[in-house]
């Protein structure tokens, strides 16, 4: 075998992965901008330069590639807290700082969990169980972080952990909305924002 009919089956799986990822995307753009319900596979097969039929050959159906959408979300974001968050960061609202900046930066996805969020309060949908134990999990992360900040001495007792991480996602999920809705650049809102996350936390500090 020639040493470039060997590298072949490498280009074929190459390109298969990245047409999975495209259509991930496309599917996010779509899924953001006119719904879930509203978005065919055939429109998103048609984003992405394909077929309808090469489309299904990725994802069985509609719901398999939400789910997919959504999975791929949740890889970017806990890679990202992982690599970012730091137990002061968070006490001082740095860290949360730089989460919305970074949200901000990719609008079609807070779009599209805006939407999907809204739209999965139908116990019908799809991705409902999905987003019920996504705020269970985002919760218990700010839950643990406040707990490891009143170990740490930095977080006052007094502070319930679970209704803090709460009204915390409340927060921001409804900052992030009102943004949206106002249709500012990232960088004329975000300074606000700040100041809004640092308002919230200051009470809880020691």
């Amino acid at each position: 075998m020639s040493e470039s009919g060997a590298r072949a089956p490498k280009r074929r799986y190459a390109r298969g992965v990245a047409s999975r990822d495209e259509i991930i995307v496309a599917a996010t753009s779509l899924f953001s901008e006119v719904g879930f319900y509203e978005t065919s596979l055939r429109a998103i097969a048609e984003k992405v330069g394909m077929t309808h039929p090469g489309l299904l050959h990725h994802f069985a159906n509609k719901d398999d590639l939400l789910m997919a959408v959504l999975d791929y979300r949740d890889r970017a974001d806990q890679k990202w807290l992982e690599e970012n968050f730091t137990l002061t960061e968070f006490v001082s609202g740095e860290a949360i700082a730089r989460l919305l900046e970074r949200n901000m930066s990719l609008p079609g996805a807070i779009g599209l969990f805006t939407k999907l969020s809204a739209e999965a309060t139908n116990p019908e949908h799809p991705a409902h169980a999905y987003f019920v134990q996504r705020y269970e999990w985002v919760c218990g992360i700010y839950a643990d972080g406040v707990r490891q900040a009143q170990v740490a001495g930095l977080f006052k007792k007094s502070v319930d952990p679970s209704d803090t991480a709460c009204a915390f996602v409340a927060l921001l999920d409804g900052m992030q909305l009102q943004w949206l809705l106002g249709g500012r650049e990232a960088h004329e809102t975000l300074p606000r924002m700040a100041r809004i996350v640092d308002k919230f936390i200051e009470p809880l500090r020691a």
